[in-house]
């Protein structure tokens, strides 16, 4: 008798560790499905080249970096309080691509693909057209002030042109505005925080007004490549590949 207990006993835990196991994998293939792993590489690969690729390749060629500046920028004073905007466009961008790329596998090599063909451009762009920009010397205090000082600090002024920043921003509203089951007034505000975040490029001094149309239409013009018919298509077949 004292056998067979044990043995129940050893039979419930090991069915009640089965069960957790089979739990614990559930919720991660519904966090992560796998075709969404191809799709984050993707994205992965294309911010890292568009990031420190150009900037690598200009110092090894030793070319010069033009200030792109205008007029009505050197008149644009500093608003620190739009460094936290700026911060804040990363969880934007973060939890907007989890949501879109995770709803199918077309969705997820869509935008991918796409932003990984405008990074490249971007890429191409910083090679050919090096720019930067002259930062102002920061004063007064506060989080926002010490939170910018960070940003310059640990971010070289080049790579502007265009700006990746309000590229990713429009990519997201884009994502959300073709969607039919989202809400209408989710999607105003993420036209507005993507408009926010623009504003923000250009008050923090970490771009100029020049820099913001070139990345809103670098990301439109990718975004719309990959609406058409035959690319949706392909990347439908490309989403059922990875399921």
């Amino acid at each position: 008798m004292k056998s067979d207990t044990n043995t129940r006993v050893y039979s419930n835990k090991t069915d009640a560790a089965g069960s957790a196991a089979l739990r614990r994998e559930s919720f991660l293939q519904r966090a992560l499905p796998k075709y969404m792993l191809v799709p984050l590489i993707i994205l992965i690969v294309g911010n890292l080249t568009s990031y420190y690729g150009p900037h690598f390749i200009n110092v090894l060629l030793g070319r010069s970096y033009v200030n792109m500046s205008s007029r009505l920028d050197d008149k644009i004073t500093v608003l620190p309080a739009f460094t936290i905007i700026y911060v804040l466009a990363f969880p934007f961008w973060y939890l907007i691509t989890y949501y879109y790329l995770r709803k199918s596998g077309e969705h997820a090599f869509r935008f991918s693909l796409s932003n990984l063909s405008a990074k490249i451009t971007c890429a191409l762009i910083f090679i050919l057209i090096p720019s930067t920009l002259v930062r102002p010397a920061l004063t007064g205090s506060g989080l926002s002030v010490r939170l910018l000082s960070l940003i310059y600090r640990s971010d070289a002024p080049t790579n502007l042109f265009p700006s990746i920043h309000c590229l990713e921003s429009w990519f997201c509203f884009r994502c959300i505005y073709d969607e039919r089951g989202v809400p209408l007034l989710f999607k105003a505000v993420s036209f507005l925080f993507a408009v926010l975040i623009c504003m923000s490029t250009v008050f923090t001094k970490q771009h100029v007004l020049l820099d913001i149309p070139a990345g809103i239409l670098v990301a439109e013009l990718f975004w719309r490549l990959n609406s058409l018919h035959p690319i949706r298509r392909f990347n439908k077949k490309l989403g059922q590949l990875f399921m």
